[in-house]
């Protein structure tokens, strides 16, 4: 297994959380955003 199929590996599951938990933090946000509206 070479160092760049390492770092996929590593990385590609770290980067897909990440994702998922901005659009999370984003839609918590407008959610509220609305709600003091």
């Amino acid at each position: 297994m070479t160092v760049a199929a390492l770092c996929l590996t590593v990385a590609g599951p770290l980067v897909a959380f990440a994702v998922y938990d901005l659009q999370v933090r984003l839609e918590r946000w407008d959610h509220n955003r609305h709600a003091e509206d």
